[in-house]
């Protein structure tokens, strides 16, 4: 597919169809890496993979199950503990 490189204010840019979007699954703020072939001056653009967000003990708590099958209740001592201030080295 043939697309046109445009003045984007100090730099360029590409429209990417929103057909390859779609098959890609691009959104407005994927991320991606631009490199550059060497030898031959191709661009490569290739998609970065999804970005895990960081989910809390709280949250991870939730998606264990105990022993009958039945998702975890935190109980009053698993929320006090969950809520205690760092000690040491905890926190990055």
């Amino acid at each position: 597919m043939v697309t046109v490189v445009s003045a984007w204010g100090n730099s360029l840019g590409v429209r990417i169809p929103k057909s390859i979007s779609d098959v890609c699954k691009l959104t407005e703020k994927t991320k991606v890496n631009v490199d550059i072939e060497e030898k031959t001056g191709n661009i490569i653009i290739r998609k970065l993979p999804d970005e895990k967000r960081h989910i809390t003990l709280e949250e991870r708590a939730k998606l264990c199950k105990g022993w009958d099958g039945k998702p975890y209740e935190l109980t009053d001592e698993d929320r006090e503990w969950l809520n205690m201030p760092a000690v040491g080295k905890e926190i990055v």
